[in-house]
């Protein structure tokens, strides 16, 4: 083969050859205007602004709304409601929209923080269906629940715990206001009444779970209408509610055949009557709590005990003997 046909002819315009030499004597074509059109045009550079996501490029209601604002403590909202006028009406249209609220995760609560950010915080609310402010004693009194009382009818579950300035100023209202309600914590509010008892009895027929723990005036009266009045009740906590008695128990375990847990800690006029009642009729009971009943004993808690039923007594030390003998020595004890 002739040398000549390797050699690039030299009429052909606008094009260069480079030869390779790491080939053996062949050479390769390039074209030039595609070598300094790779020199001279600059690398692709992202368009950091275009790339770059902001709070206002999330979609609102599938993603502030219902996944990044319910994570928010009561004091996050009130910081992103003073950033902005637009951040002020994201809140409102939040707290229109809501339907569950639960700030007892939010800890001690600063002290710039009260009651009138909860009623800026919460002004539009509409459709609440649960609320739990457990321990939000700052927060939460008669002018925020009245608000909300005014504004939602459609409550299941109202959760006030330790919440101590609350009334039956506006706990009434909200009982009557609200009759599908199946949870209620009025714990450790010692303000609440016989009369607020009774309401709840009246209004609240769905009510699968209620605590009182604390309110001194909740007697055995109170406790028969709300036996009688509730038959879905499922868990029943009456801590410190010193008035109850026997003749409560006597009368409301007949109609409690639904009852799991009954917390009667400090309920010092109960003795192994009424608890020999509940063990007659409650056949769900899963739990009972009897710590500080001082005439409790085990005469009454064998048979529950038996029942795998959970106490938080402990057995006293012959407790390892089963049986009749058992049962002999336990009343003797009494």
């Amino acid at each position: 083969m002739d040398d000549s046909a390797s050699v690039p002819d030299p009429s052909m315009t606008g094009s260069a050859y480079v030869t390779d030499p790491s080939m053996d004597g062949s050479a390769s074509v390039t074209n030039p205007s595609m070598v300094s059109s790779a020199a001279t045009e600059p690398a692709m550079v992202l368009d950091s602004n275009a790339m770059a996501a902001s709070l206002f490029d999330l979609p609102v209601e599938h993603v502030l709304f219902e996944e990044i604002f319910p994570r928010l403590s009561i004091s996050q909202l009130w910081m992103c409601r003073r950033v902005s006028s637009y951040f002020r009406d994201l809140v409102e249209d939040y707290a229109e929209v809501c339907r569950h609220v639960d700030w007892s995760r939010s800890g001690t609560v600063p002290g710039h923080l009260n009651e009138r950010v909860f009623l800026r915080v919460m002004s539009q609310s509409r459709c609440l269906m649960s609320l739990n402010v457990h321990g939000c004693r700052e927060l939460f009194a008669d002018a925020s629940l009245e608000m909300i009382t005014r504004s939602n009818g459609l409550l299941r579950s109202a959760d006030f715990g330790d919440c101590t300035l609350l009334t039956p100023r506006s706990l009434l209202p909200l009982v009557r206001s609200n009759p599908g309600l199946e949870r209620i914590d009025f714990g450790g509010i010692r303000s609440v009444t016989a009369d607020v008892c009774l309401e709840i009895a009246r209004c609240c027929p769905k009510l699968s779970g209620l605590v009182l723990d604390g309110a001194w005036e909740v007697d055995s009266a109170c406790v028969v209408a709300i036996s009688s009045s509730c038959p879905r009740l499922r868990h029943l906590s009456l801590k410190n509610c010193y008035a109850i008695n026997d003749n409560g128990l006597f009368e409301a375990a007949p109609n409690w055949g639904c009852l799991e847990s009954l917390d009667i800690r400090g309920c010092w006029h109960v003795t192994n009557c009424g608890v020999q009642c509940l063990s007659q009729h409650c056949s769900k009971l899963r739990k009972l709590l009897v710590e500080g009943c001082r005439d409790v004993t085990e005469v009454s808690l064998f048979a529950l005990r038996r029942r795998r039923v959970v106490v938080d007594v402990q057995l006293p030390p012959m407790a390892h003997i089963d049986g009749p003998l058992y049962r002999k020595l336990a009343f003797m004890q009494v």
